[in-house]
């Protein structure tokens, strides 16, 4: 089993907010990086609903401040390169966990 807390860091410009093993992650942008000064403040959470076909959902919330210019076109880029990259981190997270099942398996 891997340790996480909040606060880890993930993925370079993100901290862990909250995670529940096997189902969730929640992560926010860290304010020590470039990135949160370019896009602001972002929550992007990350789950797995089982309902007899395995789902992976992603959500993102940013929270740009109010008044800055051009926070239309940051947004609409941002969301441009989350689509690409969610993919990749997505498809990462999704052989991280079957590797860690396959794993645990072999344990019992």
């Amino acid at each position: 089993m891997i340790d996480i807390e909040p606060g880890d860091t993930f993925m370079t410009i993100f901290k862990l907010v909250t995670a529940e093993p096997g189902h969730s992650l929640t992560l926010r942008t860290r304010p020590d990086t470039g990135w949160f000064r370019v896009f602001g403040d972002v929550v992007v959470s990350y789950s797995i609903e089982d309902d007899q076909h395995e789902r992976f959902l992603v959500a993102a919330i940013w929270f740009s401040p109010i008044g800055r210019r051009f926070t239309m076109l940051r947004r609409n880029i941002l969301a441009l390169g989350d689509t690409i990259m969610m993919h990749k981190q997505l498809e990462t997270l999704c052989h991280l966990a079957q590797r860690l099942t396959r794993v645990a398996r072999l344990i019992e």
